[in-house]
């Protein structure tokens, strides 16, 4: 599996280069919770997936009602929001994807990897490493690596 560093992935998303600026980061178990840690450090917005999802809530909601349309809003909302830079580092997604049926996720990565073209942010998300079950197809995850847009390492 070709992949590249977090920091090389950050300036592909960061670059003109690509129309959707979208990137997958397959994150060691022993970091997660580190996040927003790291997002600093790669100069990133860090954004909770699942708390933009609980906050979009009417009150008083029950259940959260999450579908695939309904995560590809919230990539949206995230995209095209303006922050203090110009990509977000989101987390949690892992969260939301394991509640989507297979066919779900399949029409969420496809989202991530094609439908959102020239928005205001970059984004790179985040997923733990082995969540194997949660990734694209493995020919959708040859195309995420042959573009570059992988990044995995340890400490």
């Amino acid at each position: 599996m070709a992949t590249r560093t977090p920091n090389e992935v950050v300036n592909l998303i960061r670059s003109t280069s690509l129309r959707m600026r979208t990137g997958l980061w397959l994150i060691p178990l022993a970091m997660l919770g580190t996040e927003r840690d790291e997002a600093a450090q790669l100069a990133l917005d860090a954004v909770d997936l699942r708390s933009v999802h609980l906050t979009r809530l009417p009150e008083g909601a029950r259940f959260a009602g999450l579908s695939a349309e309904s995560l590809m809003e919230l990539f949206d909302l995230v995209a095209s929001a303006s922050g203090t830079y110009d990509a977000a580092l989101i987390y949690n997604m892992d969260l939301l994807l394991a509640r989507l049926s297979h066919a779900g996720r399949r029409q969420a990565w496809q989202y991530l990897h094609h439908s959102m073209p020239h928005r205001a942010r970059g984004l790179l998300v985040t997923l733990p490493a082995g969540a194997d079950e949660l990734l694209p197809s493995l020919d959708d995850l040859a195309i995420w690596q042959r573009e570059g847009r992988v990044a995995s390492y340890s400490r």
